[in-house]
């Protein structure tokens, strides 16, 4: 769903185009929920991913890494969270890792890649030269619908069912091995039922759609153990849910090396990490700079004398520093996102007020 979402958010920008028309494909197993986000953005749906190959796209737009097209067929690829993924998947940084972004004879396997950081991008080319031309900064279409959010934080937190004096706290959690779930999950959600017993605070789990067997963790789910924390006062964020109501509601954070972190960092309010082992991190990169400039929650069973010295601390001014790197052009997503689609397209930009033509089928 996070992929898809980031895909439609991207043909949003175009989608009032009537010259423009949009197929989504999604996997078999979301054929109901895919069909259901097509509609709702005006986009045609196919299930099964096999299908999108059989076509001559104008234009292919992709949220996670895809074996290449056709060379003819230009492909975009567009980040699925906030700011570009610093993680080490299978040996190998998972955005710009060159056995993910070039072809076999070592040409870019993107015609764009849309990216939220100038700093970022500058940063890539000098790693990976063949991306040089295929980068494009857009901003962050999430990043700007975040903190238009944040204007609305308290409607936010009452349709949630927080009162305006308590305070709440999200734990944020990515997938894998040394995911805050899969590390420190059990014993910190302990501790949360603990705290929220005694009045002190409120807590939300927002966790990576990859530890729920609805998207794609057939073994050992997590979905039955977090649904049963609802019962104890815990707020649960399923996939598919608004994970920025979460964000926006939250007084602080607790987390691992999720690019929600970096999404939550963006809001000016405190964050914590827990441990995070080096080896998933990329050296270096923006969110090892977050994790280092910010407290550490190092056990579990001293989470309430933690987060009473975290709010009071309040977010040190060098982790806001570093989480303006990672959006450039604040409030700019939605226009230059359209802007190079238009250009990949070879269509001029409609101006405003302009009538677009009917869509004609080739």
């Amino acid at each position: 769903m996070l992929m898809a979402e980031a895909v439609v958010r991207a043909w949003s920008t175009v989608a009032d185009d009537r010259r423009l028309q949009a197929w989504l494909f999604m996997p078999w197993r979301f054929r109901v929920v895919g069909k259901n986000l097509a509609r709702d953005a005006g986009m045609r749906f196919a299930p099964g991913l096999g299908w999108a190959r059989l076509w001559a796209w104008d234009l292919v737009i992709v949220a996670t890494h895809v074996e290449p097209f056709h060379p003819m067929i230009p492909v975009v690829r567009v980040l699925h969270g906030i700011g570009s993924s610093s993680k080490i998947v299978k040996g190998h940084e998972f955005t710009y890792g060159p056995s993910r972004v070039l072809r076999a004879d070592g040409r870019a396997r993107y015609s764009r890649i849309f990216e939220s950081s100038e700093s970022r991008a500058r940063e890539v080319e000098r790693h990976v030269p063949a991306l040089v031309g295929h980068l494009a900064v857009t901003g962050s279409l999430a990043a700007d619908e975040l903190l238009d959010r944040q204007g609305a934080v308290a409607q936010i937190r009452r349709e949630m069912g927080f009162g305006s004096s308590e305070r709440v706290i999200v734990s944020l959690s990515t997938f894998g091995p040394h995911s805050l779930m899969e590390t420190v999950g059990r014993p910190l959600i302990r501790e949360m039922r603990r705290l929220t017993a005694e009045g002190r605070y409120r807590f939300v789990v927002c966790t990576h759609p990859n530890l729920w067997a609805a998207q794609r963790r057939p073994e050992q789910p997590w979905d039955e153990f977090l649904r049963r924390q609802r019962q104890y006062g815990l707020t649960i964020i399923e996939p598919g849910e608004d994970w920025t109501h979460a964000l926006v509601a939250a007084d602080a954070a607790i987390s691992d090396h999720t690019s929600l972190a970096t999404a939550f960092a963006l809001l000016g309010k405190p964050l914590a990490f827990v441990d995070v082992d080096a080896s998933a991190l990329q050296s270096g990169s923006t969110m090892s700079r977050l994790i280092e400039v910010s407290p550490t929650l190092s056990d579990p069973a001293e989470l309430g004398q933690f987060l009473d010295g975290l709010l009071e601390q309040g977010q040190p001014p060098q982790l806001g520093a570093i989480a303006a790197e990672v959006v450039s052009y604040p409030g700019q997503a939605a226009s230059r996102t359209s802007a190079e689609l238009y250009r990949l397209l070879e269509l001029a930009q409609l101006s405003a007020g302009s009538v677009p033509g009917e869509f004609q089928p080739s």
